[in-house]
Parts: C-alpha cells; sequence; structure tokens
C-alpha cells in the first residue's frame, strides 16, 4: 500500500526525502517488512499472513486509468511491487511460513477492485511466498487459469471459495466442484477457505452471525474432498 499512496493515490513524483528515487522507496519498505518480520518471529510468530490490497488496485479497470493520467505504466508499477515483496521475502526466517492474502478489499460486504486476477497473476507467482490466499467467490474472480505456474512451485493456493460477503450459502457439491477445478490447475498444493474475514471492518459485514456460523461449518463438512 505504501507505493500506492506515494506515488499514485496522491500523484506526488517529489518528496522532501526521497525525491523521485523509487528504487530507495523500494529499498526501505523491504528492508521495514524484513524488519518486522523478523521481530515478529523473535516474538514466536510461525505463520505470518500479509493482507496485501496493492496488488488488487491493479486489476481493477477505473483504478489503471488514474495510473494512466498520472504518467505511470502498468507494468512498471507491478515490477515495483514484486521488487518490494520479493526484498522483503530474502531473509525470512527459518521455519517461518509467509502467505499472502491477495484482498479486493471489503468495506461493509462491498469489494473495493473488480476484474480478473489474469494481468498480476503470473508477476505474482514469482514472488516466494509459502502461500497464496486468492478470492474466488463470485463470477468476479475469472478462472484459475492465470495461476497455472503455481504448478511449478512448492507454494499453496489457498482457494478462497466461500464468500463472507454474500448471505446466500453455498452448496458443499458447488464448493468441491470449483475446488477440484482450481486444483487441476494449480496441483495438489491447494487448500479451501473463506474468500475474506467476516468482519474486516468495526461494522462488520451483512451477514449475520448464524449464516456465517452455517458458512463455517460448510468448509469444515468439505474436508471429505480436501
Amino acid at each position: 500500500m505504501i507505493l500506492v499512496d506515494h506515488f499514485l493515490q496522491l500523484g506526488i513524483k517529489d518528496t522532501p526525502y526521497y525525491g523521485n528515487d523509487i528504487d530507495l522507496v523500494i529499498e526501505d519498505t523491504g528492508t521495514a517488512f524484513q524488519a518486522a518480520i523478523q521481530e515478529l518471529y523473535d516474538h514466536g510468530c510461525r505463520y505470518l499472513q500479509i493482507d496485501d490490497t496493492s496488488w488488487t488496485y491493479m486489476i481493477d479497470d477505473r483504478f489503471n486509468e488514474k495510473v494512466t493520467a498520472l504518467g505511470y505504466q502498468k507494468e512498471e508499477i507491478l515490477e515495483w511491487f514484486r521488487r518490494v515483496s520479493t526484498k522483503a521475502l530474502e531473509h525470512k526466517p527459518e521455519g517461518m511460513i509467509i502467505a499472502n492474502h491477495f484482498c479486493k478489499g471489503n468495506f461493509k460486504g462491498n469489494p473495493l477492485f473488480s476484474e480478473f486476477y489474469d494481468s498480476v497473476a503470473e508477476i505474482i507467482s514469482t514472488i516466494p511466498y509459502d502461500g497464496f490466499f486468492v478470492e474466488y467467490d463470485d463470477d468476479r474472480s475469472g478462472s484459475f487459469a492465470p495461476w497455472a505456474l503455481l504448478k511449478e512451485t512448492n507454494a499453496t493456493f489457498v482457494a478462497g471459495l466461500i464468500s463472507t460477503k454474500n448471505p446466500a450459502l453455498e452448496t458443499h457439491d458447488d464448493i468441491k466442484k470449483r475446488y477440484l477445478e482450481a486444483k487441476a490447475v494449480v496441483g495438489d498444493n491447494i487448500a479451501l477457505s473463506p474468500q475474506c474475514g467476516f468482519a474486516s471492518v468495526e461494522e462488520g459485514n451483512t451477514i449475520d452471525e448464524e449464516i456465517q456460523w452455517k458458512k463455517i461449518d460448510l468448509l469444515v463438512s468439505c474436508r471429505d474432498f480436501l
């Protein structure tokens, strides 16, 4: 998010400290991540899941219009993000698992970004995360095909097939069908999860508690095909 805020949303290309030196911003951001990761590890953390909306900004056509208007190219920004994420993981402590949730945003059940992962999945797949949590709860996610490169890695693809935004309860058979579709693309390193959290903000989502628990029960019932 720091790169999006610093260079894109505000349209700032020259700042008192960094000037227009994007390489220094990338270096410092990656180093800050490293320090935070190490500190968490030192306090006993062995599993870290990063919630990252930077990438999903870049799948949204409306946001990319703003990017173009500010004089940037989508490809260069994706490369900045790749460099930050790769730098952040350079000195990952041994025995620590680090995953990333490629979140499309969630405010009271409403997503921030639309469109498919096709234009970002290939470059994301080169980042050495241990797990990739990806939202696939509705038609706005497209097919699983863009993630085929993960089949050649040791990373786990976590298919977010159960919606935390839509109160309609999915069926066991529908989840199984989609899960097997994903597995055919990404391979055996695959897991199942809700698509996001049930309460991304203080106000929560537009799903009552009873439906939330039914969705959790559905998730547990899917262990027969995992």
